[in-house]
């Protein structure tokens, strides 16, 4: 039987980490081949004239030390930059209580008292912020600190603040007047500290372009929906919700040093702490990248950003989103030129062909006051276009069609081509599914066979999976639809590279099988100080907030790790071990089981699986699962890995030490067997006779891992395979 020995929930210190974050000048403008990038203004400082001290805010150690008060308040203060038209917080300390995921965790509140914008950030979100607030209009912001009864102690200090009115640099005004007019644009945004543009491109759900001189970096926010300056020409701030912090893992920029027609940079955001949502999903727009340049033809390309004003033009449109129409000019090379308005704060404007909407250059630098055209970067950019098509980190997150399985995903597919499957479609935030175009997808014989889902109701489709010509104890598949932007969704994400898997019956006795019900040689054991999470056979109802709905198998139990709500994986590691399984004289022996495994944590941690055997008594890696969308069917073919080996033995661990995240997993439908192929070895295309087309099936798979080809079942496709190929050739199949 499982051990129950389950203690509570571990209550432990979140250390977010300790960053300090100095006042530094705005960039100034710069000369690029002879062309002056449009820059920002200035920021940090203040009126350097001041001589009020300014007492930066440290909450000290405090926590919610009173049982059944509930979610409250713990310590509030106000930090203050008098004189100060906006302001940003950077923290210097910051630990909140609670692990990361954790609807109870520790939250600190801001909020700005000039307009009452709220920001509420938990410990992942510092990290993310690179631990900093939003962009708050005046020169008030109180502090907050929220938290549960018994959730452990928290502190932050203020280390820093960012503040400042805007300055005026240099100006690409095409003519005498300043022409640009004061407009709305929901797919462009504001880019702080560096103040500069971007736009979501693409319909990709985080993803925006920019210059590269802008230099996107930890801790630079994105603002939409940005209001008027002051009548003064401060500049205003939107609200935390429609602010976003920059992704540093998904930011790419040109190679080699910027120039004129190579200076674009792409990255990502994470979604907002407030909404949860997307850019995208809450913005609604954004612009296509065009792979091509138009002919130089005289026609109209508009230009809009957040730049700043040329007197007379009112001081309230001063890094506001204003825009201007022009003439293309034409290009050279990667270098695009147009006669629209802009200045300092409209570097990384889209500059959009009207006749067609799409982006065709990012703008980049003046020129009109000196050469008679403003330029960009072209969107053509070979390293841009490289870039676009393999987005890095939030920039490759997609705000997708969803796709579930009310029923499940199968554990076995019969190779006979009777076992179906069903899939649910439904909208997300930024796009909807055409139900009408789903197919399942499945790899056979080292290619993949599409499927068309038939529509079995408004959200449901399902499909008969083909029958299967390889002999493999495993199928692997996965799910697409086509969505309303003319993308394809995939479940699972990543897929084809990460796909499902199905165990798939093919003769051959059971050597050992579990439901996780019974009393059948499972035990558990527990490292590290664990201090809650230790494996136990329980109803899936009783696992804590990130398990699934059910059981795998349909008998109500299974292995999880904490069986009551709310305990997780905390403080060490958590093992479940298999008995002694009996392998002597298997030819081919095939371990299945299903598994799901949850984990918060910025970078996700893997439950291990692991393998030991009687003739090799050390624990080797099978395999390391990472975060899984539900229950995940797994299938090994261990012959090429245990020998000649008596016995084997299985574990799996999850760990979360030290403990700053939720972590869970579970095991259900744990299977060993002999699998018996009935289809002779060679023949492979199974057409009944061994000949020259499985030799050139086999020849094409040299140097792979496929396991129908791989004869000896070595692990490898090599020249030894080829060998007993070869000898078999001309052979018949009964």
């Amino acid at each position: 039987m499982l051990q129950t020995d389950c203690l509570g929930r571990s209550r432990t210190v979140l250390w977010v980490g300790v960053l300090t974050f100095l006042s530094v000048a705005w960039a100034s403008a710069q000369v690029v081949n002879f062309d002056p990038i449009e820059a920002g203004g200035n920021r940090g400082g203040g009126d350097s004239d001041s001589q009020v001290e300014i007492r930066l805010l440290d909450s000290g150690w405090v926590e919610n030390t009173l049982p059944g008060s509930g979610y409250r308040q713990i310590w509030t203060g106000i930090q203050r930059q008098p004189g100060a038209m906006w302001m940003r917080l950077h923290f210097d300390f910051g630990a909140l209580s609670g692990e990361y995921g954790d609807v109870e965790a520790t939250r600190l509140v801001l909020i700005g008292l000039d307009d009452g914008a709220v920001q509420i950030l938990d410990g992942l979100d510092l990290i993310q912020w690179s631990m900093s607030s939003a962009y708050f209009n005046g020169d008030a912001v109180q502090v907050r600190v929220y938290a549960s009864p018994g959730m452990g102690p928290s502190r932050v200090s203020v280390g820093s603040i960012e503040y400042g009115e805007p300055g005026f640099l240099d100006r690409s005004i095409c003519g005498s007047v300043d022409d640009r007019v004061p407009a709305i644009d929901p797919a462009s945004g504001r880019l702080l500290p560096a103040n500069c543009t971007v736009w979501l491109v693409n319909d990709l759900a985080y993803g925006m372009l920019t210059a590269g001189h802008c230099e996107p970096t930890p801790g630079s926010v994105v603002q939409f929906n940005v209001p008027l300056s002051t009548i003064g020409g401060s500049m205003r701030h939107p609200p935390p919700q429609d602010q976003y912090v920059v992704d540093p893992s998904s930011v790419q920029t040109q190679s080699g040093s910027i120039s004129t027609g190579n200076d674009w940079a792409f990255f990502g955001v994470f979604e907002n702490p407030n909404t949860l949502l997307s850019p995208l999903a809450a913005q609604g727009s954004s612009y296509r990248a065009s792979p091509t340049l138009p002919a130089a033809d005289g026609r109209t390309v508009r230009v809009g950003g957040y730049g700043s004003v040329v007197l007379p033009m009112p001081l309230t449109y001063n890094f506001t989103y204003t825009t201007h129409s022009g003439n293309y000019v034409g290009s050279t090379g990667n270098t695009v030129r147009y006669t629209a308005d802009t200045t300092g704060g409209n570097s990384g404007s889209a500059v959009i062909d009207e006749s067609t909407g799409l982006a065709i250059a990012i703008h980049t630098s003046g020129g009109c006051n000196s050469s008679g055209a403003n330029k960009g970067t072209a969107t053509k950019n070979s390293g841009l276009r490289t870039a676009l098509a393999n987005p890095r980190g939030m920039a490759a997150q997609s705000d997708g069609s969803r796709i579930s399985f009310p029923n499940q995903r199968p554990a076995e597919v019969l190779p006979t081509g009777e076992t179906t499957i069903r899939a649910r479609f439904g909208p997300s935030a930024t796009r909807s599914p055409a139900i009408e175009t789903a197919r399942l997808h499945v790899w056979d014989q080292g290619a993949w066979t599409s499927v068309p889902m038939t529509r079995t109701s408004a959200l449901d489709a399902e499909a008969t999976f083909p029958a299967l010509r390889s002999c493999d104890a495993m199928v692997r598949y996965y799910v697409s639809v086509q969505n309303d932007l003319g993308g394809i969704d995939v479940s699972p994400p990543g897929a084809p590279a990460i796909t499902y898997q199905a165990r798939v019956p093919i003769g051959g006795p059971t050597l050992f099988s579990s439901d996780m019900t019974s009393s059948d040689g499972w035990s558990s054991a527990e490292t590290d100080g664990l201090s809650s999470g230790a494996w136990n056979g329980a109803s899936i109802y009783t696992v804590g907030r990130m398990a699934p709905e059910v059981d795998f198998d349909g008998t109500g139990r299974c292995a999880v790790t904490g069986p009551h709500n709310g305990a997780d994986v905390d403080s060490g590691l958590s093992t479940l071990i298999s008995p002694s399984l009996n392998i002597g004289g298997a030819s081919d022996p095939v371990l299945s089981f299903a598994a799901w495994y949850a984990d918060t944590r910025p970078t996700p941690g893997a439950m291990l699986v692991e393998y030991w055997t009687d003739t090799d008594p050390t624990w080797r890696t099978l395999d390391q699962i990472g975060p899984t969308v539900g229950w995940d069917m797994r299938v090994y073919r261990l012959a090429s890995l245990i020998g000649s080996a008596g016995t084997v033995r299985v574990r799996f661990t999850a760990g979360d030490h030290p403990n700053t995240a939720i972590v869970e997993a579970g095991v259900d439908r744990f299977r060993l067997e002999d699998m018996s192929c009935p289809r002779c070895a060679g023949d492979l295309n199974s057409d009944g006779t061994i000949d020259g087309a499985d030799l050139e099936h086999l020849v094409r798979r040299l140097g792979s891992e496929d396991v129908d080809a791989d004869l000896n079942a070595d692990g490898n496709v090599d020249a030894a395979d080829l060998m007993l190929l070869l000898a078999a050739m001309g052979g018949v199949c009964m």
